[in-house]
């Protein structure tokens, strides 16, 4: 399951494994699905976000942490 690394503006870190990163007005929402149906594995405010990492995988097995763009609020 892709790893997001999400820095807060207070400088604090949190990692989630989820599997899409969805925006809603002004919520970031990390969700995984479960039976059928995207459940919430964590949602933040856009304004204490920084900046929003995914974890790659090289083909050596090294970690990479790619910085993510944010996408546009979409209706649920």
């Amino acid at each position: 399951m892709p790893t997001f690394r999400l820095r807060k503006n207070d400088g604090s870190v949190e990692t989630v494994q989820a599997v899409r990163m969805r925006v809603d007005t002004d919520i970031l929402h990390l969700e995984k699905r479960a039976a059928g149906f995207w459940q919430s594995e964590f949602s933040i405010r856009l304004d204490d976000v920084d900046k929003v990492q995914r974890r790659m995988t090289e083909p050596s097995g090294n970690w990479v942490w790619r910085t993510e763009r944010i996408p546009e609020p979409t209706a649920i």
